[in-house]
Protein backbone atom coordinates (compact mmCIF):
# COMPACT_ATOMS: atom_id res chain seq x y z
CA UNK A 1 0.00 0.00 0.00
CA UNK A 2 1.47 3.67 -0.77
CA UNK A 3 1.02 5.07 2.76
CA UNK A 4 1.87 8.53 3.77
CA UNK A 5 5.51 8.04 4.18
CA UNK A 6 5.89 5.95 1.04
CA UNK A 7 4.34 9.05 -1.02
CA UNK A 8 6.14 11.14 0.70
CA UNK A 9 9.35 9.62 -0.29
CA UNK A 10 8.07 9.54 -3.63
CA UNK A 11 7.21 13.33 -3.78
CA UNK A 12 10.83 13.85 -2.86
CA UNK A 13 11.96 12.09 -5.83
CA UNK A 14 9.93 13.77 -8.09
CA UNK A 15 10.81 16.96 -6.96
CA UNK A 16 14.54 16.88 -6.98
CA UNK A 17 14.03 16.36 -10.80
CA UNK A 18 11.72 19.60 -10.67
CA UNK A 19 8.80 17.64 -12.26
CA UNK A 20 5.26 19.09 -13.03
CA UNK A 21 3.71 16.49 -15.27
CA UNK A 22 4.60 12.90 -14.72
CA UNK A 23 3.28 9.58 -16.16
CA UNK A 24 3.69 6.60 -13.62
CA UNK A 25 4.05 2.81 -14.43
CA UNK A 26 3.71 0.17 -12.15
CA UNK A 27 3.40 -3.23 -12.74
CA UNK A 28 0.20 -4.63 -12.42
CA UNK A 29 -0.06 -6.07 -8.88
CA UNK A 30 0.36 -2.44 -7.35
CA UNK A 31 -2.15 -0.79 -9.48
CA UNK A 32 -4.79 -1.43 -7.67
CA UNK A 33 -3.10 0.66 -5.16
CA UNK A 34 -1.35 3.77 -6.69
CA UNK A 35 -4.41 5.97 -6.24
CA UNK A 36 -4.10 7.16 -3.29
CA UNK A 37 -0.48 7.85 -4.39
CA UNK A 38 -1.69 9.70 -7.20
CA UNK A 39 -4.55 11.50 -5.08
CA UNK A 40 -1.31 12.79 -2.99
CA UNK A 41 0.74 14.14 -5.52
CA UNK A 42 -2.19 15.78 -7.14
CA UNK A 43 -2.59 17.42 -3.94
CA UNK A 44 0.96 18.72 -4.02
CA UNK A 45 0.34 20.53 -7.24
CA UNK A 46 1.53 17.88 -9.97
CA UNK A 47 -0.25 16.55 -13.18
CA UNK A 48 -0.08 13.40 -12.80
CA UNK A 49 -1.00 10.41 -15.31
CA UNK A 50 -1.29 6.78 -15.25
CA UNK A 51 -0.08 4.46 -17.49
CA UNK A 52 -2.75 1.12 -17.82
CA UNK A 53 -0.55 -1.10 -20.19
CA UNK A 54 0.68 -3.95 -19.11
CA UNK A 55 4.36 -3.63 -17.07
CA UNK A 56 6.64 -6.48 -17.46
CA UNK A 57 10.13 -4.59 -15.77
CA UNK A 58 12.87 -2.58 -15.95
CA UNK A 59 13.23 -2.94 -19.40
CA UNK A 60 9.59 -2.29 -20.48
CA UNK A 61 9.55 1.62 -20.14
CA UNK A 62 6.96 3.41 -21.29
CA UNK A 63 9.24 5.95 -22.71
CA UNK A 64 7.34 7.08 -26.26
CA UNK A 65 4.47 7.59 -24.66
CA UNK A 66 6.18 9.73 -21.56
CA UNK A 67 7.35 12.16 -24.04
CA UNK A 68 4.08 12.21 -26.16
CA UNK A 69 2.39 12.80 -23.66
CA UNK A 70 4.11 16.01 -22.77
CA UNK A 71 5.93 14.45 -19.23
CA UNK A 72 8.82 16.01 -17.20
CA UNK A 73 9.19 12.80 -16.09
CA UNK A 74 8.39 8.64 -15.36
CA UNK A 75 7.74 7.26 -12.09
CA UNK A 76 8.78 3.48 -12.66
CA UNK A 77 7.57 1.80 -9.48
CA UNK A 78 8.39 -1.34 -8.83
CA UNK A 79 11.65 -2.53 -9.94
CA UNK A 80 15.55 -1.54 -10.26
CA UNK A 81 17.49 0.79 -12.68
CA UNK A 82 18.93 -0.93 -14.96
CA UNK A 83 20.67 2.20 -16.83
CA UNK A 84 18.57 2.32 -19.96
CA UNK A 85 19.04 5.56 -21.86
CA UNK A 86 15.17 7.23 -21.96
CA UNK A 87 14.14 10.26 -23.85
CA UNK A 88 12.34 11.75 -20.70
CA UNK A 89 13.99 11.62 -17.19
CA UNK A 90 13.11 8.02 -16.04
CA UNK A 91 12.97 7.70 -11.64
CA UNK A 92 12.79 4.15 -10.24
CA UNK A 93 10.97 3.60 -6.97
CA UNK A 94 11.64 0.14 -5.57
CA UNK A 95 8.51 -0.87 -3.93
CA UNK A 96 9.43 -3.78 -1.21
CA UNK A 97 6.74 -5.95 0.09
CA UNK A 98 7.37 -7.87 3.62
CA UNK A 99 6.34 -11.54 3.45
CA UNK A 100 7.69 -14.08 5.39
CA UNK A 101 8.94 -17.11 3.14
CA UNK A 102 9.14 -19.96 5.29
CA UNK A 103 5.61 -21.16 5.73
CA UNK A 104 5.50 -21.46 2.30
CA UNK A 105 8.77 -23.53 2.40
CA UNK A 106 7.19 -25.45 5.43
CA UNK A 107 4.76 -26.66 3.29
CA UNK A 108 7.35 -28.13 0.38
CA UNK A 109 10.12 -28.97 2.08
CA UNK A 110 9.65 -32.86 2.32
CA UNK A 111 8.94 -32.73 -1.14
CA UNK A 112 11.95 -31.22 -1.92
CA UNK A 113 14.50 -33.72 -3.20
CA UNK A 114 18.10 -31.19 -4.22
CA UNK A 115 19.91 -29.96 -1.18
CA UNK A 116 21.98 -27.31 -3.20
CA UNK A 117 20.13 -24.90 -4.27
CA UNK A 118 19.36 -20.86 -5.22
CA UNK A 119 16.88 -18.97 -3.85
CA UNK A 120 15.67 -15.97 -6.08
CA UNK A 121 12.51 -13.83 -6.07
CA UNK A 122 11.57 -10.78 -7.55
CA UNK A 123 13.28 -7.06 -5.72
CA UNK A 124 9.66 -6.59 -3.99
CA UNK A 125 10.53 -9.45 -1.91
CA UNK A 126 14.75 -9.81 -2.09
CA UNK A 127 14.44 -8.09 1.67
CA UNK A 128 12.69 -11.79 2.74
CA UNK A 129 15.11 -13.87 1.24
CA UNK A 130 17.22 -14.06 4.58
CA UNK A 131 14.86 -15.78 6.63
CA UNK A 132 14.42 -18.09 4.12
CA UNK A 133 17.82 -19.16 3.82
CA UNK A 134 18.44 -19.74 7.55
CA UNK A 135 15.20 -21.71 8.16
CA UNK A 136 16.59 -23.63 4.98
CA UNK A 137 20.25 -23.91 6.23
CA UNK A 138 18.74 -25.40 9.86
CA UNK A 139 17.03 -27.91 7.57
CA UNK A 140 19.79 -28.94 6.00
CA UNK A 141 20.21 -27.55 2.61
CA UNK A 142 22.92 -25.67 1.06
CA UNK A 143 21.60 -22.33 -0.10
CA UNK A 144 22.93 -19.42 -2.16
CA UNK A 145 21.47 -16.37 -2.86
CA UNK A 146 20.66 -15.34 -6.17
CA UNK A 147 18.49 -12.16 -4.88
CA UNK A 148 16.27 -10.81 -7.20
CA UNK A 149 15.57 -11.80 -11.33
CA UNK A 150 13.92 -10.41 -13.88
CA UNK A 151 12.32 -11.51 -17.07
CA UNK A 152 15.14 -9.78 -18.70
CA UNK A 153 17.66 -10.20 -16.10
CA UNK A 154 19.26 -13.62 -14.67
CA UNK A 155 22.52 -12.77 -13.92
CA UNK A 156 22.62 -13.18 -10.22
CA UNK A 157 21.20 -16.27 -9.84
CA UNK A 158 23.10 -17.32 -13.11
CA UNK A 159 26.09 -17.29 -11.43
CA UNK A 160 25.40 -20.12 -9.05
CA UNK A 161 24.45 -22.51 -11.82
CA UNK A 162 27.76 -24.72 -11.66
CA UNK A 163 27.41 -24.77 -7.58
CA UNK A 164 23.71 -25.83 -7.41
CA UNK A 165 21.09 -28.88 -8.38
CA UNK A 166 18.16 -26.35 -8.53
CA UNK A 167 16.59 -23.03 -8.48
CA UNK A 168 13.77 -21.80 -6.11
CA UNK A 169 11.93 -18.81 -7.48
CA UNK A 170 9.38 -17.46 -4.02
CA UNK A 171 7.40 -14.01 -5.50
CA UNK A 172 5.33 -13.17 -7.78
CA UNK A 173 5.42 -12.01 -11.09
Amino acid sequence: MFDLKRNSEIFRIIREGKAKRILIQVPEGLKSSVGNLIDFLEKKGLEVMLSVEPCFGSCDLRNEETKKLGCDLLLHIGHKDLGLKTKVPAVYYEYFIDFDFVPLIKLILKKLKFRKICLVTTIQFVKNLDPAKKFLEKNGFKVYLGKDILGCGISNAKKFENLIEAYIFIGSG
